[in-house]
């Protein structure tokens, strides 16, 4: 089974569709929420030092402000949800030559059941939504 094949096979399982194919090795899967359409992003991120090959669920980024105490706020409060969240963590991503605040979540394909799938994808949304409505409550532009 390829990594497409794998992806629809799961997210059917869950009852949901993939929303697009952006490459062959990366897909979108869009869900309403009350803070408006989140997108969870899939793809293969490499091999384990078992040779198992491992599948990323990230978020669409957050801009990091230019403002390097904005910035430095934010990745505060980011470490420490690191360090509430039990699945997932927070990182910085290089997007078009932007850092971007991202929500990652990594897996081992070949013993992720379907449990693990929607519990990867389910954090990614989750935590994206705490993270907004945190910022609206403390009036933090993102």
């Amino acid at each position: 089974m390829n990594f497409l094949e794998f992806v629809f096979d799961k997210a059917a399982q869950c009852g949901w569709q993939v929303s697009e194919v952006l490459t062959d090795s990366m897909v979108k899967l869009t869900f309403e929420t009350s803070m408006g359409d989140e997108y969870v992003y899939i793809r293969p991120y490499g091999k384990n030092t078992d040779g198992n090959t491992v599948i990323e669920f990230t978020s669409l980024g957050i801009p990091v402000p230019d403002d390097p105490i904005d910035a430095g706020s934010i990745g505060l409060y980011l470490l420490q949800r690191n360090g509430e969240m039990l699945l997932g963590n927070w990182g910085i991503e290089i997007l078009n030559e932007q850092r971007h605040f991202t929500v990652f979540a990594k897996l081992i394909a070949n013993t992720m059941d379907i449990d693990e799938f929607k519990g990867a994808v389910t954090a990614i949304v989750g935590e994206r939504i705490r993270v907004a409505k945190s910022a609206q409550k403390n009036a933090i532009d993102f």
